[in-house]
């Protein structure tokens, strides 16, 4: 926001007296003569005709001290805040002079930046470790302490400043932390987001409009109607590109004094006049992987993909860039407006989406006026690269479709030549199970059948021939039993677990009838339907067989109890109430081995516990290998 002034800036309003010299303090005495303190010629006494009328040494123990600070608020006395202390001037009315005391005022700090006297008479000192108040006699009233983040509101920073306005509110200028104003209680907080162009405050001074122009490291600012933002001013307006010094600013008869590096600054105050003015943002340069490349009508047209893209951003007008807050969006990825740091211009994207996109920019010299700025817009054209582009896609996957149905019917044909292959070797291993079951039936069978026949019109003489051609006969018997079961499992191709217990059970039953002293029970517990190959149909078969008719010959059980399970896992066990027996004894060995051979052969697990109270023989699917 620019100033205007009556006369459009006439070179009177700005004048440069003391050329050359380094000012770092001024003030008007009661008579109304300037005290301008040098950095190396002490404090110079100009009267209203602007001639030097006193040069005070400013000296402590002949060293030569540097003056920070001038308070001429009293008739009689100036405070002279310096590095060392707040030292007191005073005036000699006979001999029209003054002299300056050796003893400091004892503040909460050493380095003294600056004082102020209300019209009561207390005085604050601003200084390194907070601001002090003391009474008009000297004594310390309070003190804010600023030398930690939580021992007040001043956090952790050095008083620079403090003035009081017309309305009673207090303001304080601070290194690092911008402005505070105290004002009917409520604290307020000024920083480069309000407008200022620096955070440290070199000085406060309040018109006689009650607005305070503020002095920092970067500009001179001056407070705009309202009383939330500030507006800094430039060359445009009169004021010289300088480095304002440290609490050298003050007020005198409604003009504004300021000690610059390029001399004194005087400001007829009354005379300015703030107009509002826009500031708009805009894209001034574009770099696409480092290379600058050319904005033509607000339109961009780049392809992003994985290039690193920054957008350079510039205000207008330019006399402020360090005071320009930006923000920008960007639909598609950015919704929400997003502030860019202090001092920052650039937006940098690893990418963009693709597609037409609109990147937004606006820009103020206060946050509080963003949200009303005006909005440039840069239309950006993101194309898509051919690898990316929806035909290559489609060709893609059109290709991958073609390949993949390719190879699926590959190895269907391939599955169709093996299933007919195992389809044949299945039908040749059936008819040589048919025509081994033949072969037994028709050779073996019909020789046992004769043995058995023979065996029957054989005469015995005593009672020892005839124990023995009855054991011949039950073996021929047993022969006969084995083979027929055998022939049965070759010729059947598979068998279902009900269809195999109920083999089972008529077997059992079949046996039982020659001891009918011990009690016989068969239990089933199917809930899955599951077959079994011919191998595991004999294998299992004859496990059962062979415990089955261990437990009657030769347990002397009074019970034995069949279980036959088949949930997910199929199971089989058999146990009885017999005198059980050793499973490591030699006569027994040869047995349980074939067990646990055909067991392993068909993925079953064979256990085997035996003790005083019986025997139980269980027969368990494998986890490992169990059909699903």
């Amino acid at each position: 926001m620019p100033i205007t002034t009556k006369n459009n800036y006439k070179e009177e309003n700005f004048k440069v007296v003391l050329p050359r010299k380094d000012i770092s303090a001024l003030a008007t005495d009661f008579y109304g003569n300037v005290w301008a303190a040098s950095t190396s010629d002490g404090i110079f006494i100009i009267n209203k005709a602007g001639k030097i009328i006193q040069n005070l040494p400013l000296k402590i123990n002949a060293q030569y001290l540097t003056c920070l600070h001038l308070n001429a608020a009293q008739k009689d006395k100036i405070y002279i805040s310096t590095i060392i202390g707040l030292f007191v001037a005073s005036y000699d009315p006979y001999e029209k002079t003054y002299s300056m005391s050796n003893t400091a005022l004892a503040t909460s700090g050493t380095y003294n930046m600056h004082s102020y006297t209300e019209a009561s008479g207390r005085l604050w000192v601003a200084n390194n470790a907070g601001l002090d108040l003391f009474s008009s006699e000297g004594n310390r009233l309070l003190s804010y302490n600023s030398s930690t983040d939580t021992s007040s509101f001043l956090s952790r920073t050095i008083i620079t400043t403090v003035e009081e306005g017309k309305d009673g509110s207090l303001w304080i200028g601070t290194i690092r932390n911008g402005v505070y104003r105290i004002k009917n209680k409520k604290i307020s907080h000024f920083t480069t987001r309000s407008g200022l162009s620096g955070d440290v405050i070199n000085n406060i001074v309040i018109d006689d409009k009650n607005r305070p122009w503020v002095s920092t490291t970067a500009g001179l600012n001056v407070l705009n109607d309202g009383g939330e933002t500030f507006t800094t001013l430039s060359t445009a307006q009169g004021v010289p590109t300088a480095s304002y010094s440290f609490s050298s600013g003050y007020k005198n008869a409604g003009k504004l004094y300021f000690g610059t590096s390029e001399g004194l600054l005087i400001i007829n105050a009354n005379e300015v006049k703030l107009k509002p003015e826009e500031v708009k943002a805009y894209v001034k340069d574009i770099t696409v992987n480092g290379q600058s490349i050319v904005i033509k009508n607000n339109r961009l047209q780049l392809i992003p993909d994985g290039k690193l893209i920054v957008f350079e951003l510039g205000a207008t007008p330019t006399f402020s860039p360090r005071n320009v807050i930006y923000q920008y969006r960007l639909p598609g990825q950015n919704k929400k407006w997003i502030s860019l740091p202090e001092k920052t211009s650039t937006i940098s994207y690893t990418g963009l989406p693709y597609g037409n996109l609109t990147l937004e920019v606006r820009a103020a010299n206060a946050e509080s006026k963003l949200q009303d700025a005006a909005v440039y817009q840069l239309q950006i054209e993101s194309k898509t690269p051919w690898y990316k582009a929806l035909w290559f896609a489609v060709l893609v996957l059109m290709t991958i479709l073609g390949f993949g149905a390719y190879l699926i019917s590959r190895y269907n044909k391939r599955k169709y030549r093996l299933q007919l292959q195992e389809l044949e070797l299945a039908k040749e291993l059936q008819t040589e199970r048919n025509r081994i079951g033949r072969d037994l039936h028709d050779n073996m069978g019909a020789y046992t059948s004769a043995m058995i026949a023979g065996l029957n019109h054989i005469k015995v003489h005593d009672e020892e021939e005839e124990k023995q051609l009855l054991n011949l006969k039950d073996y021929g018997a047993n022969i006969m039993g084995y083979l027929r079961e055998t022939i049965w499992m070759l010729n059947t191709e598979k068998l279902s677990i009900t269809a195999f217990a109920d083999r089972i059970k008529n077997y059992s039953i079949r046996i039982s009838n020659s001891y009918p002293a011990v009690e016989l029970e068969v239990k089933e517990e199917i809930e899955v339907e599951r077959n079994l190959s011919p191998t595991q149909m004999l294998n299992v078969f004859r496990i059962i067989q062979e415990a089955l008719n261990n437990a009657y010959k030769h347990a002397g059980a009074s019970q034995i109890k069949i279980f036959i399970g088949s949930k997910k896992f199929l199971k089989f066990s058999i146990s009885d109430d017999g005198k059980g027996f050793d499973a490591v004894d030699k006569e027994e060995h040869y047995g349980l081995i074939n067990m646990n051979e055909r067991a392993a052969s068909s993925d079953f697990d064979l256990r085997i516990i035996s003790d005083d109270g019986g025997t139980t023989i269980s027969l368990e699917e494998n986890t490992a290998y169990a059909a699903v």
